[in-house]
């Protein structure tokens, strides 16, 4: 019996201890919740971290649009004056397909037959000019510089960035908001470099 009443009482204790055990962890575990819960109170109580996170999030949103904006983009323009005319050019930037288009040029400046011409766009890189896309030819016979126009001025053309010799590089994608359309040609039979006819058109090209 004696062996009995020893046993039953190790057994409450043992049971008592337990449920203090198990009462401390809980109460550890409620004050360790109330410590995170206050943190978090505290952070949102506070500006400063909300602004900081602000401030990351539109800094990278701002470097996402603009790498966004600078793989993506499309111009849309014309050309008047008193010489040349074009009614519509469109480009179109893409990381993969990139296209250019422009309407047939239509000259309405003073008749002149030439033997040799340059005519094409070109654009813009620091303190010279590249061309985008050009036709050039040497004649035996003198043609009128509006036809020659007229049927030179038209582009259109598609190009992946994965072809070789690519018209649109980096460096005319970069700029090509600053297009213009030219026109050389000689009037004189003589191969030559210098060209008495230079017409210079600046596009009037709006990214959207």
């Amino acid at each position: 019996m004696a062996e009995k009443k020893k046993t039953a009482k190790k057994n409450v204790k043992n049971t008592i201890k337990a449920k203090q055990e198990t009462k401390v962890e809980a109460v550890k575990k409620e004050s360790k919740l109330k410590k995170i819960g206050g943190k978090i109170k505290a952070f949102f109580n506070d500006p400063r971290p909300i602004i900081i996170v602000l401030i990351i999030l539109v800094c990278l949103l701002n470097i996402g649009f603009a790498n966004y904006k600078s793989n993506y983009r499309v111009y849309q323009g014309f050309y008047a004056s008193d010489e040349i005319n074009i009614r519509s050019i469109h480009a179109y930037i893409h990381p993969k397909v990139s296209t250019f288009y422009s309407s047939g040029a239509v000259y309405t400046g003073e008749e002149k037959k030439v033997y040799q011409y340059r005519i094409g766009y070109y654009y813009e890189s620091g303190d010279s000019y590249n061309f985008l896309k050009e036709s050039t030819e040497d004649l035996d016979t003198p043609i009128d510089l509006a036809d020659i126009i007229s049927k030179t001025s038209y582009f259109d053309y598609s190009e992946s960035q994965i072809a070789e010799n690519l018209v649109f590089t980096r460096d005319a994608r970069k700029n090509i908001g600053k297009l213009h359309f030219m026109v050389f040609a000689s009037t004189t039979k003589e191969t030559t470099d210098e060209y008495d006819i230079a017409i210079d058109c600046p596009i009037d090209f709006t990214e959207f």
